[in-house]
């Protein structure tokens, strides 16, 4: 790979990195090296890379759920012990 890239905005800490400029050119290179089942699996590996991106990028309304259900006075209280000692083991 060269040294000229471009920062991968989507990464932080031990995930950031360099991208190639040209990256849609190197992974079509890429993929032509390989043989034909192997490009499938690439292709679906893209298909579940694009699906996962979809769903998560999806925006609840808020409000959604208005009026199916009543929070009650207390919900954000304290546990009580006996709670905290199941959670805790």
């Amino acid at each position: 790979m060269d040294q000229k890239g471009v920062d991968f905005s989507a990464g932080s800490g031990p995930f950031t990195r360099r991208l190639p400029v040209n990256i849609e050119a190197k992974v079509i290179e890429s993929l032509r090296a390989l043989p034909p089942e192997r490009q499938f699996e690439v292709l679906e590996f893209v298909e579940f890379l694009k699906s996962r991106t979809s769903a998560s990028q999806i925006m609840r309304p808020a409000g959604l759920c208005r009026g199916e259900f009543i929070v009650p006075d207390g919900f954000d209280a304290p546990l009580p012990d006996e709670v905290l000692r199941e959670f805790e083991g």
